[in-house]
């Protein structure tokens, strides 16, 4: 009978400190509003094209894609300052292969960003800067469009996004 008392205790005990943690993450979730979201779909590399093999494959390890983030996470935060960024990884549906075996799905993953603040843009990064002679598809440079600052913002994200290589 002991040991169920134990059991209690513990499972009580463990109750409480997710109780806790629950309270610590509502708390910061509840403080961040995003303005922004990304979906970071990994079967194709930045230039639009299919991954190789190989690398597609890493897309079903997690660690390589935490990797993945990490490195969007650095070049957005040289780009626009501590912005606050959250990650969520969701794998595919596990899918059948052409001989009949079960296989994992893949990864993708949803970023929420935080406000970009107006003077990442109006007095940008070296990072970004980097960024404002390049053109985009249309061919036209990034530095001569006249559009809003929420316009800009969206625009200047969607480069940085972009810069990552399969």
């Amino acid at each position: 009978m002991l040991g169920n008392s134990i059991n209690y205790a513990e499972r009580v005990e463990e109750s409480r400190q997710v109780e806790k943690i629950k309270k610590v993450l509502i708390t910061q979730a509840s403080e961040f509003l995003p303005s922004y979201y990304a979906v970071c779909y990994y079967g194709k590399s930045s230039s639009g094209r299919l991954l190789k093999p190989e690398e597609y494959r890493k897309r079903w390890d997690r660690n390589e894609v935490i990797k993945t983030h990490k490195f969007i996470s650095n070049r957005v935060r040289k780009c626009f300052g501590d912005i606050p960024l959250f990650w969520f990884s969701n794998r595919h549906d596990d899918y059948e292969d052409i001989e009949g075996n079960c296989k994992k799905g893949s990864f993708h993953s949803d970023l929420y960003i935080g406000e970009i603040p107006n003077e990442a843009i109006t007095a940008p990064s070296n990072a970004l800067l980097e960024l404002l002679g390049k053109s985009e598809q249309s061919g036209i440079p990034i530095n001569i469009k006249e559009v809003a600052m929420r316009a800009l913002k969206l625009f200047y994200w969607n480069c940085v996004s972009e810069k990552r290589s399969g």
